[in-house]
Protein backbone atom coordinates (compact mmCIF):
# COMPACT_ATOMS: atom_id res chain seq x y z
CA UNK A 1 0.00 0.00 0.00
CA UNK A 2 1.13 3.60 -0.31
CA UNK A 3 1.64 5.18 2.80
CA UNK A 4 1.01 9.36 2.14
CA UNK A 5 3.24 10.06 5.72
CA UNK A 6 6.45 9.08 4.08
CA UNK A 7 5.75 8.92 0.39
CA UNK A 8 6.48 5.58 0.19
CA UNK A 9 5.23 2.23 -0.65
CA UNK A 10 5.04 -0.27 2.35
CA UNK A 11 4.06 -3.77 2.39
CA UNK A 12 4.04 -6.48 5.58
CA UNK A 13 4.13 -9.15 2.96
CA UNK A 14 1.46 -12.19 2.78
CA UNK A 15 2.08 -15.18 5.82
CA UNK A 16 1.13 -18.52 5.17
CA UNK A 17 0.45 -19.10 8.78
CA UNK A 18 1.47 -17.50 11.91
CA UNK A 19 4.44 -18.86 13.73
CA UNK A 20 3.27 -21.50 16.79
CA UNK A 21 5.02 -19.22 19.32
CA UNK A 22 2.16 -16.49 17.93
CA UNK A 23 -0.77 -18.61 18.34
CA UNK A 24 -2.84 -16.45 20.01
CA UNK A 25 -2.48 -13.44 17.95
CA UNK A 26 -3.40 -15.84 14.71
CA UNK A 27 -6.79 -14.47 13.32
CA UNK A 28 -7.78 -18.58 12.80
CA UNK A 29 -7.39 -18.82 16.19
CA UNK A 30 -10.89 -18.09 17.54
CA UNK A 31 -13.62 -20.26 19.93
CA UNK A 32 -16.09 -22.25 17.81
CA UNK A 33 -19.92 -22.20 18.98
CA UNK A 34 -21.70 -25.30 19.71
CA UNK A 35 -25.22 -26.00 19.03
CA UNK A 36 -28.03 -25.90 21.75
CA UNK A 37 -28.09 -28.46 24.42
CA UNK A 38 -31.17 -30.54 24.93
CA UNK A 39 -32.61 -30.50 28.63
CA UNK A 40 -32.42 -34.17 28.43
CA UNK A 41 -28.77 -34.56 27.83
CA UNK A 42 -28.44 -31.41 30.45
CA UNK A 43 -29.91 -33.61 32.84
CA UNK A 44 -28.51 -37.16 31.92
CA UNK A 45 -24.78 -35.79 30.30
CA UNK A 46 -24.29 -32.66 32.36
CA UNK A 47 -23.85 -29.66 30.97
CA UNK A 48 -21.27 -28.72 27.67
CA UNK A 49 -19.05 -26.03 27.54
CA UNK A 50 -20.42 -23.14 26.13
CA UNK A 51 -17.92 -23.18 23.02
CA UNK A 52 -14.57 -24.68 22.07
CA UNK A 53 -11.31 -23.09 20.65
CA UNK A 54 -10.05 -23.50 16.94
CA UNK A 55 -9.04 -23.83 14.41
CA UNK A 56 -9.60 -26.79 12.72
CA UNK A 57 -6.76 -28.75 11.08
CA UNK A 58 -4.07 -26.50 12.91
CA UNK A 59 -1.53 -29.48 12.33
CA UNK A 60 -1.78 -29.99 8.83
CA UNK A 61 -1.92 -25.81 8.05
CA UNK A 62 1.12 -25.09 5.85
CA UNK A 63 3.98 -23.47 7.56
CA UNK A 64 4.97 -20.10 8.42
CA UNK A 65 6.25 -18.23 5.54
CA UNK A 66 6.55 -14.79 4.11
CA UNK A 67 5.71 -13.77 0.94
CA UNK A 68 5.51 -10.92 -1.57
CA UNK A 69 3.14 -10.38 -4.62
CA UNK A 70 5.36 -7.32 -5.86
CA UNK A 71 8.77 -6.85 -5.30
CA UNK A 72 10.88 -3.67 -7.17
CA UNK A 73 14.20 -3.45 -7.57
CA UNK A 74 15.75 0.09 -8.84
CA UNK A 75 19.66 1.23 -8.55
CA UNK A 76 20.26 4.37 -5.69
CA UNK A 77 21.01 6.68 -8.60
CA UNK A 78 18.27 8.18 -10.38
CA UNK A 79 19.40 11.13 -13.03
CA UNK A 80 20.14 10.56 -16.20
CA UNK A 81 22.03 7.13 -16.87
CA UNK A 82 19.39 6.04 -14.45
CA UNK A 83 19.67 2.22 -16.21
CA UNK A 84 15.70 1.50 -15.16
CA UNK A 85 14.58 -1.21 -12.81
CA UNK A 86 12.81 -4.31 -12.63
CA UNK A 87 9.33 -5.36 -11.09
CA UNK A 88 8.84 -9.18 -10.18
CA UNK A 89 5.03 -10.64 -9.07
CA UNK A 90 4.28 -13.63 -7.94
CA UNK A 91 1.40 -15.59 -6.51
CA UNK A 92 0.56 -15.71 -2.94
CA UNK A 93 -1.82 -17.45 -0.21
CA UNK A 94 -3.99 -14.27 -0.52
CA UNK A 95 -4.57 -15.29 -4.28
CA UNK A 96 -4.46 -19.06 -3.73
CA UNK A 97 -5.37 -19.79 0.04
CA UNK A 98 -5.74 -22.85 1.79
CA UNK A 99 -9.10 -24.44 1.04
CA UNK A 100 -11.33 -25.46 4.30
CA UNK A 101 -14.50 -27.25 4.47
CA UNK A 102 -16.44 -29.81 6.52
CA UNK A 103 -19.92 -31.48 6.07
CA UNK A 104 -22.93 -30.97 7.79
CA UNK A 105 -23.12 -33.28 10.99
CA UNK A 106 -24.47 -36.39 10.53
CA UNK A 107 -26.46 -37.45 14.05
CA UNK A 108 -28.84 -40.48 14.84
CA UNK A 109 -30.01 -40.37 18.35
CA UNK A 110 -31.79 -43.15 20.58
CA UNK A 111 -33.30 -42.30 23.52
CA UNK A 112 -35.39 -44.25 26.19
CA UNK A 113 -36.69 -42.68 29.04
CA UNK A 114 -38.93 -45.15 31.36
CA UNK A 115 -39.83 -44.13 34.48
CA UNK A 116 -41.42 -46.37 37.14
CA UNK A 117 -43.05 -46.53 40.36
CA UNK A 118 -39.78 -49.74 41.73
CA UNK A 119 -38.07 -49.91 38.06
CA UNK A 120 -36.41 -46.85 35.83
CA UNK A 121 -34.94 -47.23 32.83
CA UNK A 122 -32.77 -44.09 31.07
CA UNK A 123 -30.84 -44.96 27.71
CA UNK A 124 -29.12 -42.52 25.01
CA UNK A 125 -27.59 -43.47 22.22
CA UNK A 126 -25.44 -41.11 19.73
CA UNK A 127 -24.20 -41.53 16.77
CA UNK A 128 -22.30 -38.57 15.03
CA UNK A 129 -20.54 -38.27 11.41
CA UNK A 130 -18.72 -35.33 9.99
CA UNK A 131 -16.28 -35.01 6.68
CA UNK A 132 -13.26 -32.70 6.77
CA UNK A 133 -11.53 -31.46 3.72
CA UNK A 134 -7.76 -29.20 3.88
CA UNK A 135 -6.68 -28.19 0.06
CA UNK A 136 -3.11 -27.28 -0.59
CA UNK A 137 -1.60 -25.86 -3.33
CA UNK A 138 1.96 -24.93 -4.10
CA UNK A 139 1.31 -21.64 -5.58
CA UNK A 140 2.36 -19.39 -2.89
CA UNK A 141 5.78 -17.69 -3.95
CA UNK A 142 5.49 -18.91 -7.81
CA UNK A 143 6.44 -15.92 -10.38
CA UNK A 144 3.86 -14.44 -11.78
CA UNK A 145 5.41 -12.11 -13.88
CA UNK A 146 8.92 -10.40 -14.48
CA UNK A 147 9.21 -6.88 -16.48
CA UNK A 148 12.28 -4.58 -16.64
CA UNK A 149 11.23 -0.95 -17.20
CA UNK A 150 13.20 1.80 -18.85
CA UNK A 151 13.32 5.16 -17.30
CA UNK A 152 13.06 6.50 -13.70
CA UNK A 153 11.36 4.57 -10.76
CA UNK A 154 8.47 7.40 -10.75
CA UNK A 155 5.06 5.59 -9.91
CA UNK A 156 5.39 1.76 -9.23
CA UNK A 157 1.66 1.45 -8.36
CA UNK A 158 0.28 2.05 -11.59
CA UNK A 159 3.65 2.43 -13.67
CA UNK A 160 1.83 5.07 -15.97
CA UNK A 161 5.15 6.90 -16.76
CA UNK A 162 6.88 3.62 -17.48
CA UNK A 163 8.28 2.32 -20.91
CA UNK A 164 8.34 -1.80 -21.14
CA UNK A 165 11.77 -2.82 -22.18
CA UNK A 166 10.99 -7.33 -21.40
CA UNK A 167 8.47 -9.36 -20.17
CA UNK A 168 8.25 -12.69 -18.68
CA UNK A 169 4.62 -13.68 -17.80
CA UNK A 170 3.58 -17.28 -16.18
CA UNK A 171 0.20 -19.11 -16.49
CA UNK A 172 -0.49 -21.77 -14.44
CA UNK A 173 -3.29 -24.58 -14.47
CA UNK A 174 -5.74 -23.51 -11.64
CA UNK A 175 -5.64 -26.04 -8.69
CA UNK A 176 -9.06 -26.21 -6.62
CA UNK A 177 -10.62 -23.14 -5.87
CA UNK A 178 -13.55 -22.04 -4.37
CA UNK A 179 -15.81 -18.82 -4.84
CA UNK A 180 -18.36 -18.42 -2.31
CA UNK A 181 -19.87 -22.00 -1.31
CA UNK A 182 -18.80 -23.25 -4.63
CA UNK A 183 -15.77 -25.28 -4.85
CA UNK A 184 -14.24 -25.53 -8.46
CA UNK A 185 -12.22 -29.00 -8.81
CA UNK A 186 -8.19 -28.32 -10.12
CA UNK A 187 -7.49 -28.09 -13.76
CA UNK A 188 -6.96 -31.68 -15.43
CA UNK A 189 -3.74 -31.37 -17.29
CA UNK A 190 -2.98 -33.10 -20.49
CA UNK A 191 -0.82 -36.13 -20.24
CA UNK A 192 0.64 -38.44 -22.64
CA UNK A 193 2.88 -41.42 -22.89
CA UNK A 194 3.17 -42.58 -26.94
CA UNK A 195 2.84 -40.78 -29.65
CA UNK A 196 0.06 -43.52 -30.79
CA UNK A 197 -1.90 -42.92 -27.37
CA UNK A 198 -4.77 -39.57 -27.57
CA UNK A 199 -4.02 -36.98 -24.98
CA UNK A 200 -5.13 -38.09 -21.34
CA UNK A 201 -6.80 -35.61 -18.83
CA UNK A 202 -5.48 -36.00 -15.41
CA UNK A 203 -4.04 -34.66 -12.33
CA UNK A 204 -0.36 -35.10 -12.68
CA UNK A 205 1.35 -34.47 -8.81
CA UNK A 206 -2.21 -34.69 -6.85
CA UNK A 207 -1.55 -35.95 -3.19
CA UNK A 208 -4.55 -37.42 -1.11
CA UNK A 209 -4.37 -38.15 2.54
CA UNK A 210 -7.39 -39.83 3.86
CA UNK A 211 -7.82 -40.65 7.60
CA UNK A 212 -10.72 -42.00 9.81
CA UNK A 213 -11.04 -41.60 13.19
CA UNK A 214 -13.71 -43.72 15.33
CA UNK A 215 -14.34 -43.20 18.85
CA UNK A 216 -16.66 -44.73 21.13
CA UNK A 217 -17.48 -44.11 24.69
CA UNK A 218 -20.05 -46.26 27.11
CA UNK A 219 -21.54 -45.70 30.26
CA UNK A 220 -23.58 -48.22 32.16
CA UNK A 221 -24.70 -48.16 35.28
CA UNK A 222 -27.23 -50.59 37.44
CA UNK A 223 -28.42 -48.99 41.17
CA UNK A 224 -30.55 -50.88 42.88
CA UNK A 225 -31.44 -49.45 46.17
CA UNK A 226 -34.34 -50.63 49.24
CA UNK A 227 -35.53 -48.49 51.71
CA UNK A 228 -37.17 -50.14 54.22
CA UNK A 229 -39.14 -48.62 57.44
CA UNK A 230 -39.76 -49.69 60.67
CA UNK A 231 -42.28 -48.34 63.30
CA UNK A 232 -43.72 -49.31 66.89
CA UNK A 233 -47.10 -47.88 67.82
CA UNK A 234 -49.53 -48.29 71.27
CA UNK A 235 -52.49 -49.53 71.36
CA UNK A 236 -53.33 -48.80 74.92
CA UNK A 237 -50.25 -50.66 76.07
CA UNK A 238 -49.53 -53.39 73.54
CA UNK A 239 -46.92 -52.00 71.02
CA UNK A 240 -47.57 -52.63 67.61
CA UNK A 241 -45.21 -52.58 64.71
CA UNK A 242 -45.30 -51.57 61.81
CA UNK A 243 -43.12 -52.55 58.38
CA UNK A 244 -42.68 -50.27 55.40
CA UNK A 245 -40.14 -51.77 52.56
CA UNK A 246 -39.95 -50.00 49.02
CA UNK A 247 -37.00 -51.37 46.30
CA UNK A 248 -35.78 -49.30 43.19
CA UNK A 249 -34.03 -50.10 40.36
CA UNK A 250 -32.79 -47.85 38.44
CA UNK A 251 -30.24 -48.49 35.05
CA UNK A 252 -29.23 -46.58 33.54
CA UNK A 253 -27.00 -46.69 29.37
CA UNK A 254 -25.47 -44.41 27.84
CA UNK A 255 -23.48 -44.69 24.50
CA UNK A 256 -21.27 -42.24 21.92
CA UNK A 257 -19.77 -43.40 18.30
CA UNK A 258 -18.50 -40.68 16.50
CA UNK A 259 -16.78 -40.69 13.13
CA UNK A 260 -14.43 -38.46 11.45
CA UNK A 261 -12.97 -38.32 8.12
CA UNK A 262 -10.21 -36.15 7.20
CA UNK A 263 -8.95 -35.64 3.68
CA UNK A 264 -5.95 -33.50 3.02
CA UNK A 265 -5.38 -32.88 -0.70
CA UNK A 266 -2.12 -31.13 -2.08
CA UNK A 267 -1.89 -29.93 -5.66
CA UNK A 268 1.72 -29.11 -7.71
CA UNK A 269 2.11 -26.31 -9.64
CA UNK A 270 2.68 -26.95 -13.27
CA UNK A 271 3.37 -24.15 -15.66
CA UNK A 272 0.54 -24.04 -18.46
CA UNK A 273 2.29 -21.04 -20.78
CA UNK A 274 4.97 -19.01 -20.72
CA UNK A 275 4.76 -14.88 -22.50
CA UNK A 276 7.46 -13.43 -23.05
CA UNK A 277 8.37 -9.99 -24.57
CA UNK A 278 11.60 -8.96 -25.93
CA UNK A 279 12.58 -5.98 -28.94
CA UNK A 280 8.83 -5.16 -29.31
CA UNK A 281 8.09 -8.73 -30.07
CA UNK A 282 5.45 -10.67 -28.11
CA UNK A 283 6.39 -14.86 -28.20
CA UNK A 284 4.16 -17.51 -26.15
CA UNK A 285 4.93 -21.06 -25.40
CA UNK A 286 2.37 -23.23 -24.16
CA UNK A 287 2.20 -26.60 -22.91
CA UNK A 288 -0.15 -28.99 -25.15
CA UNK A 289 1.20 -32.27 -23.23
CA UNK A 290 3.60 -33.53 -20.75
CA UNK A 291 4.78 -37.04 -20.68
CA UNK A 292 2.98 -39.20 -18.15
CA UNK A 293 6.22 -40.78 -16.51
CA UNK A 294 8.69 -37.70 -15.90
CA UNK A 295 5.92 -34.49 -15.94
CA UNK A 296 7.56 -32.73 -18.56
CA UNK A 297 6.00 -31.19 -21.31
CA UNK A 298 6.64 -32.95 -24.71
CA UNK A 299 4.23 -31.00 -27.03
CA UNK A 300 5.23 -26.92 -26.86
CA UNK A 301 3.12 -24.65 -29.75
CA UNK A 302 4.86 -21.50 -29.90
CA UNK A 303 3.31 -18.29 -31.23
CA UNK A 304 4.91 -15.01 -32.19
CA UNK A 305 3.68 -11.62 -33.93
CA UNK A 306 5.50 -13.28 -37.01
CA UNK A 307 3.35 -15.53 -39.25
CA UNK A 308 2.99 -19.08 -38.07
CA UNK A 309 3.00 -21.31 -35.16
CA UNK A 310 5.35 -24.19 -34.29
CA UNK A 311 5.06 -27.23 -32.79
CA UNK A 312 7.65 -28.83 -30.72
CA UNK A 313 7.22 -32.63 -30.27
CA UNK A 314 9.48 -34.50 -28.38
CA UNK A 315 9.38 -38.46 -27.96
CA UNK A 316 11.05 -39.65 -24.23
CA UNK A 317 12.91 -43.28 -25.04
CA UNK A 318 10.97 -44.43 -22.21
CA UNK A 319 7.88 -43.52 -24.78
CA UNK A 320 9.62 -46.33 -27.28
CA UNK A 321 12.14 -48.31 -24.77
CA UNK A 322 10.49 -50.76 -21.34
CA UNK A 323 13.85 -50.94 -20.05
CA UNK A 324 13.69 -46.78 -19.66
CA UNK A 325 10.02 -46.41 -17.88
CA UNK A 326 9.67 -45.83 -14.26
CA UNK A 327 10.49 -49.13 -12.12
CA UNK A 328 6.77 -48.74 -10.54
CA UNK A 329 5.20 -50.49 -13.73
CA UNK A 330 6.57 -53.25 -12.74
CA UNK A 331 7.79 -53.60 -9.22
CA UNK A 332 6.49 -56.68 -7.47
CA UNK A 333 4.29 -57.02 -9.75
CA UNK A 334 1.30 -60.30 -9.74
CA UNK A 335 1.03 -61.83 -13.92
CA UNK A 336 -2.29 -62.99 -14.66
CA UNK A 337 -1.56 -64.60 -17.48
CA UNK A 338 -2.00 -68.45 -18.06
CA UNK A 339 1.32 -69.40 -18.65
CA UNK A 340 2.63 -72.96 -19.45
CA UNK A 341 6.22 -73.83 -18.69
CA UNK A 342 7.91 -75.46 -21.82
CA UNK A 343 11.59 -77.33 -21.25
CA UNK A 344 12.99 -77.53 -24.82
CA UNK A 345 16.42 -79.30 -24.94
CA UNK A 346 18.52 -76.98 -22.67
CA UNK A 347 16.67 -74.01 -23.05
CA UNK A 348 13.11 -73.12 -20.96
CA UNK A 349 10.55 -71.09 -22.05
CA UNK A 350 6.66 -69.50 -20.74
CA UNK A 351 4.11 -70.16 -23.65
CA UNK A 352 1.03 -67.83 -23.23
CA UNK A 353 -2.63 -67.49 -25.36
CA UNK A 354 -1.91 -64.92 -28.25
CA UNK A 355 -5.05 -63.05 -26.67
CA UNK A 356 -2.97 -61.92 -23.60
CA UNK A 357 -0.20 -60.63 -25.50
CA UNK A 358 -0.83 -57.71 -24.55
CA UNK A 359 -0.66 -58.37 -20.68
CA UNK A 360 3.11 -59.13 -21.21
CA UNK A 361 3.65 -54.72 -21.40
CA UNK A 362 4.59 -55.00 -17.26
CA UNK A 363 7.31 -57.81 -18.43
CA UNK A 364 11.10 -56.70 -19.66
CA UNK A 365 14.35 -58.47 -20.84
CA UNK A 366 16.56 -59.07 -17.94
CA UNK A 367 13.51 -59.00 -15.18
CA UNK A 368 13.83 -61.03 -12.22
CA UNK A 369 10.82 -62.66 -11.76
CA UNK A 370 9.23 -65.84 -9.34
CA UNK A 371 7.49 -69.01 -10.52
CA UNK A 372 5.66 -70.16 -7.56
CA UNK A 373 7.58 -70.73 -4.05
CA UNK A 374 11.15 -70.11 -4.35
CA UNK A 375 12.33 -70.46 -8.33
CA UNK A 376 13.87 -67.82 -9.47
CA UNK A 377 14.40 -66.47 -13.38
CA UNK A 378 15.55 -64.50 -15.74
CA UNK A 379 13.54 -62.85 -18.35
CA UNK A 380 15.60 -63.54 -21.38
CA UNK A 381 13.83 -62.73 -24.81
CA UNK A 382 10.34 -62.45 -26.09
CA UNK A 383 9.80 -65.19 -29.03
CA UNK A 384 6.49 -63.31 -30.44
CA UNK A 385 6.04 -65.87 -33.69
CA UNK A 386 5.63 -68.86 -31.20
CA UNK A 387 4.12 -67.27 -28.67
CA UNK A 388 6.33 -67.87 -25.97
CA UNK A 389 9.49 -65.93 -23.48
CA UNK A 390 12.32 -67.51 -22.91
CA UNK A 391 13.45 -67.83 -19.28
CA UNK A 392 16.98 -68.16 -17.51
CA UNK A 393 17.16 -69.92 -14.26
CA UNK A 394 18.60 -67.98 -11.38
CA UNK A 395 21.72 -69.42 -9.27
CA UNK A 396 19.41 -70.23 -6.58
CA UNK A 397 16.74 -71.86 -6.76
CA UNK A 398 14.46 -74.97 -4.92
CA UNK A 399 14.12 -78.34 -6.39
CA UNK A 400 11.72 -79.68 -8.53
CA UNK A 401 9.17 -77.57 -11.35
CA UNK A 402 8.49 -74.16 -11.51
CA UNK A 403 4.44 -73.44 -11.19
CA UNK A 404 3.65 -70.71 -13.52
CA UNK A 405 0.24 -70.16 -12.68
CA UNK A 406 2.08 -67.67 -9.67
CA UNK A 407 4.08 -65.19 -11.63
CA UNK A 408 5.96 -62.38 -9.97
CA UNK A 409 7.97 -59.81 -11.13
CA UNK A 410 10.48 -59.71 -7.83
CA UNK A 411 13.15 -57.26 -9.73
CA UNK A 412 12.40 -55.68 -12.72
CA UNK A 413 14.88 -54.55 -15.54
CA UNK A 414 13.43 -51.04 -15.60
CA UNK A 415 15.81 -48.36 -14.95
CA UNK A 416 13.51 -44.81 -14.27
CA UNK A 417 15.73 -43.23 -17.26
CA UNK A 418 13.00 -41.06 -17.69
CA UNK A 419 14.83 -37.93 -18.89
CA UNK A 420 16.58 -39.26 -21.50
CA UNK A 421 15.12 -38.00 -25.06
CA UNK A 422 14.82 -40.35 -28.76
CA UNK A 423 13.75 -37.36 -30.80
CA UNK A 424 12.00 -34.12 -31.18
CA UNK A 425 10.24 -32.81 -34.17
CA UNK A 426 9.37 -29.61 -34.69
CA UNK A 427 6.21 -28.58 -36.97
CA UNK A 428 4.65 -25.36 -38.55
CA UNK A 429 1.71 -23.81 -39.92
CA UNK A 430 0.79 -20.68 -41.14
CA UNK A 431 -2.54 -21.33 -38.88
CA UNK A 432 -2.88 -21.95 -35.46
CA UNK A 433 -4.46 -25.37 -36.23
CA UNK A 434 -1.37 -27.54 -34.81
CA UNK A 435 -2.32 -30.21 -31.87
CA UNK A 436 0.38 -32.97 -30.81
CA UNK A 437 0.20 -35.72 -33.09
CA UNK A 438 -1.26 -39.16 -33.46
CA UNK A 439 0.40 -42.02 -35.16
CA UNK A 440 -2.24 -44.41 -35.79
CA UNK A 441 -0.08 -46.73 -37.16
CA UNK A 442 3.41 -47.14 -35.16
CA UNK A 443 3.82 -51.02 -36.40
CA UNK A 444 3.59 -52.17 -33.00
CA UNK A 445 0.09 -53.69 -33.21
CA UNK A 446 0.40 -56.59 -35.59
CA UNK A 447 -2.40 -56.81 -38.05
CA UNK A 448 -3.70 -59.62 -40.11
CA UNK A 449 -3.09 -59.54 -43.67
CA UNK A 450 -1.90 -61.67 -46.66
CA UNK A 451 1.65 -60.08 -46.20
CA UNK A 452 2.17 -61.35 -42.43
CA UNK A 453 -0.02 -64.57 -42.86
CA UNK A 454 2.93 -65.08 -45.19
CA UNK A 455 5.63 -63.93 -42.89
CA UNK A 456 4.90 -65.92 -40.05
CA UNK A 457 4.49 -69.12 -42.27
CA UNK A 458 7.94 -68.41 -43.76
CA UNK A 459 9.55 -67.65 -40.03
CA UNK A 460 7.66 -70.69 -38.54
CA UNK A 461 9.70 -72.76 -41.14
CA UNK A 462 12.79 -71.05 -40.71
CA UNK A 463 15.57 -74.32 -39.40
CA UNK A 464 18.89 -72.00 -38.94
CA UNK A 465 19.94 -68.89 -37.19
CA UNK A 466 20.19 -67.75 -40.26
CA UNK A 467 18.54 -67.57 -43.41
CA UNK A 468 17.34 -65.87 -46.50
CA UNK A 469 13.11 -65.66 -46.72
CA UNK A 470 11.54 -64.69 -50.19
CA UNK A 471 7.68 -63.61 -50.42
CA UNK A 472 7.00 -63.87 -54.20
CA UNK A 473 3.54 -62.29 -53.31
CA UNK A 474 1.89 -59.78 -55.14
CA UNK A 475 0.54 -58.19 -52.02
CA UNK A 476 -1.67 -55.06 -52.50
CA UNK A 477 -1.90 -51.75 -50.25
CA UNK A 478 1.31 -52.19 -48.85
CA UNK A 479 3.06 -49.00 -46.92
CA UNK A 480 6.58 -48.04 -48.29
CA UNK A 481 6.86 -44.43 -47.24
CA UNK A 482 10.04 -45.43 -45.20
CA UNK A 483 11.51 -46.50 -48.93
CA UNK A 484 10.97 -43.53 -50.80
CA UNK A 485 14.62 -42.30 -50.95
CA UNK A 486 14.71 -45.62 -53.24
CA UNK A 487 12.03 -44.97 -55.87
CA UNK A 488 12.73 -43.64 -59.25
CA UNK A 489 11.57 -39.73 -59.48
CA UNK A 490 9.13 -40.84 -62.63
CA UNK A 491 7.12 -43.00 -60.22
CA UNK A 492 3.71 -41.71 -59.36
CA UNK A 493 2.26 -44.18 -57.40
CA UNK A 494 1.10 -43.05 -53.69
CA UNK A 495 3.84 -44.93 -51.50
CA UNK A 496 1.66 -45.61 -48.49
CA UNK A 497 -0.64 -47.81 -50.98
CA UNK A 498 2.02 -49.79 -53.35
CA UNK A 499 1.33 -53.00 -54.98
CA UNK A 500 4.57 -55.40 -53.98
CA UNK A 501 6.11 -58.51 -55.09
CA UNK A 502 9.19 -60.62 -54.25
CA UNK A 503 10.41 -59.49 -51.10
CA UNK A 504 13.67 -60.71 -49.84
CA UNK A 505 13.80 -60.82 -46.04
CA UNK A 506 17.40 -61.88 -44.28
CA UNK A 507 16.12 -63.67 -40.86
CA UNK A 508 18.78 -63.58 -37.93
CA UNK A 509 18.57 -64.82 -34.33
CA UNK A 510 21.05 -62.22 -32.71
CA UNK A 511 21.77 -61.84 -28.52
CA UNK A 512 18.54 -64.70 -28.03
CA UNK A 513 16.63 -61.94 -30.16
CA UNK A 514 15.52 -61.77 -33.86
CA UNK A 515 15.75 -59.60 -36.46
CA UNK A 516 14.11 -58.96 -40.18
CA UNK A 517 16.45 -57.10 -42.74
CA UNK A 518 14.61 -56.55 -46.06
CA UNK A 519 17.34 -56.82 -48.42
CA UNK A 520 14.91 -55.82 -51.97
CA UNK A 521 11.53 -55.58 -53.49
CA UNK A 522 9.54 -54.86 -56.30
CA UNK A 523 7.30 -52.28 -56.56
CA UNK A 524 4.68 -52.06 -59.41
CA UNK A 525 5.02 -48.37 -60.54
CA UNK A 526 3.58 -46.48 -63.89
CA UNK A 527 2.47 -49.53 -65.16
CA UNK A 528 5.47 -51.75 -64.49
CA UNK A 529 7.40 -53.93 -62.46
CA UNK A 530 10.85 -51.46 -60.59
CA UNK A 531 13.42 -53.61 -58.45
CA UNK A 532 14.55 -51.84 -55.57
CA UNK A 533 17.54 -52.54 -54.19
CA UNK A 534 17.84 -51.61 -50.42
CA UNK A 535 20.97 -52.70 -49.72
CA UNK A 536 22.52 -50.44 -52.19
Amino acid sequence: FYDQTIDKVRSSGVATMEPSTLREENVLVGFIAKEKQAFVDKLIAGRDLEQSEGMLGETVMPGPQVGYGRVAIKDIHSGQTNPGFSVTEFNTAKDYPVIIDRTILNTKNKQIVLPAFFFNKFSNKVWAGQGFSFIHNSMHGQPKRMATYAGDYANVISLENSILSSETAYEYFEPAKKTGYVLTPGEQVPMKNSLSNEIELKNPGKEMDVTFAQREIADKSLDIMIEYDITIGMALVIPIPFFTVIPAITSTDMLMNTHATSKIVRYPSIVKSVTTYQNGVYNKAENLAFDSYSGQPVAIKVHDDYNGVLLEQKTPASWEYSAMQPKSLSENKKLNIDFEYVQLQDAEFLAYNEEQACDLAVLTPGDLIELGQEHYYHVESFDKANNRIQIIPSFVNEPGLPDPSDVKIVRTAKNNRLTDQLSSITFHSAEDDLEPPVIQNNGVNWQDSEFTSDLNQAVNAIQNDEELMLLTGPYQEMNMESYVSKFPEQCQEEAHAMEVRNVEIMYKVKEGGHTLQILSFEIFCDGEWVLIDWQN
